[in-house]
């Protein structure tokens, strides 16, 4: 038995013969698809209709099956095509860190973050959305933070002088003298 898998290229239910030849066909007419000789032999034969293992026998029967197809052809063999869809969720970010020459990266003068972070709240599981500048010289901070799933709400949404923003991140814990 030969299985190709297909990724999300259009195989429903309710597809005939017709149509399985006919997405084959699409894909050898797209001048922009790379593809091998061998692979292209197999797209060639689907689009005769004929077996795709040796060539001969002609697809006599497809049988749907939820996420599958296997098609029987003349000559005995069988395939399986199986639809898999894939959602691919591209996500970035940037931190920008002004420091004077000499200095370590804990004497910033300004720190500007911004896009995708994770967050550890089990409440927002697809993370948020982040845009916090950080300004020594201006004695300035400003924050917003929104929900990356709805991307309209609103959780933080800040701007204050920096002395008045204690008791978060490295400064929550002071030393004592």
């Amino acid at each position: 038995m030969h299985c190709v898998l297909n990724l999300k290229h259009g195989l429903h239910n309710s597809m005939e013969i017709s149509e399985w030849q006919e997405v084959a066909k699409n894909k050898l007419n797209d001048q922009q698809r790379k593809m091998t000789d061998e692979y292209r032999t197999i797209l060639t034969r689907q689009a005769q209709g004929k077996c795709l293992s040796c060539g001969i026998g002609m697809v006599i029967d497809i049988v749907k099956k939820e996420n599958r197809i296997d098609l029987i052809f003349g000559c005995g063999h069988g395939h399986v095509e199986v639809c898999i869809e894939e959602t691919i969720s591209v996500r970035e970010s940037s931190n920008l860190l002004v420091v004077p020459e000499g200095k370590g990266k804990r004497q910033f003068i300004q720190q500007s973050k911004q896009g995708w972070f994770s967050s550890e709240n089990p409440d927002l599981p697809d993370g948020v959305y982040v845009e916090r500048v950080i300004d020594k010289r201006r004695n300035l901070y400003k924050e917003k933070v929104v929900d990356s799933a709805s991307k309209e709400k609103v959780i933080t949404d800040q701007e204050h002088p920096l002395r008045d923003h204690q008791g978060h991140g490295s400064a929550k814990f002071k030393k004592k003298k």
